[in-house]
């Protein structure tokens, strides 16, 4: 059966015939057994292009996700940075107003920063896990960043409202810096520039060139005004509430004993006088005859 032969004739519409196949038996199990080849073949790896396809598809999906969280990751790390420093901002000027108000320091909220470097190119989905998780940490950090600013806010609104009580008060407090120029020395023991030896240093020095105008820090009256000790030509300003400022070494001296000034009047010039290696306004705070670092009252 196998070796037997077999004719396929086609016949047109005349019934005369066109086409002849000769075919022999082995022929046709040959055709069968290549067609149920290509079907066995086509059920075994047609599942298994899929499953590669969809995987190459989840691949794909799970890379853009990484992606567009360590944007996210990247965009809320700037956002905490950029918080902290204006909640640090808030926090020293909150510092400076209670140091002038004479308030009770408030509670100081606590932030933790966030630690450790953000993760490299992530592989897989452990690695992806790791992301989320991050990236809800950042966002409970920054939650609690911004509890902290609202209670700070708080904080400065009672601070202001004290601030719209005490004008007067205020305006006797000596925020300024009393002349422009460089600032040279600090406020505590230091080495004198003349005798090298260690000596507490009762204010702060600012270098300016002879003439430069000497401002009033505060308002306050003038109770002294005329050469004093080491200081030279010397003014000294009370405000009030305990509060001197003083301002030595000037070339020249413009108002009077007596004499109400406000802040940011001209009190006098710049110079060398007393006891000076070069022209600078040596500026002391005192309250309660104490001397103080006027730092902690200049508001930058």
């Amino acid at each position: 059966m196998l070796f037997e032969e077999y004719r396929i004739v086609c016949l047109n519409s005349q019934g005369q015939p066109r086409l002849t196949f000769r075919l022999r038996g082995w022929h046709t199990a040959l055709v069968v057994c290549l067609l149920a080849l290509l079907f066995g073949t086509t059920a075994v790896f047609l599942p298994l292009s899929l499953t590669k396809a969809r995987e190459r598809s989840l691949l794909d999906a799970n890379r853009q996700a990484v992606m567009e969280q360590r944007k996210r990751i990247y965009a809320a790390s700037f956002q905490l940075k950029s918080m902290e420093d204006s909640f640090g901002r808030i926090a020293e000027f909150d510092s400076k107003l209670r140091v002038m108000l004479s308030l009770a320091e408030g509670p100081e909220p606590e932030v933790d920063g966030m630690g450790g470097p953000l993760p490299g190119p992530y592989r897989n989905p452990l690695q992806l896990l790791y992301t989320q998780s991050l990236l809800r940490d950042m966002r409970e950090r920054l939650g609690d960043l911004e509890i902290s600013m609202l209670l700070e806010e708080a904080s400065q609104q009672t601070l202001f409202h004290a601030v719209s009580a005490q004008q007067e008060r205020l305006a006797r407090i000596p925020v300024i810096w009393p002349s422009r120029g460089r600032f040279t020395s600090r406020f505590g023991w230091r080495a004198s520039p003349l005798t090298g030896k260690g000596r507490f240093h009762k204010g702060i020095d600012i270098t300016a060139p002879t003439g430069t105008r000497i401002k009033a820090t505060a308002q306050g009256r003038v109770v002294l005004a005329e050469w004093f000790s080491t200081y030279g030509q010397c003014v000294e300003i009370d405000h009030g509430g305990g509060i001197h400022t003083r301002y030595g070494h000037m070339s020249k001296i413009l108002v009077k004993e007596g004499q109400t000034v406000f802040r940011g009047d001209i009190i006098g010039l710049v110079g060398s006088t007393g006891r000076s290696v070069a022209p600078h306004v040596h500026y002391e705070v005192h309250v309660g005859g104490v001397p103080t670092n006027p730092l902690n009252y200049i508001l930058k």
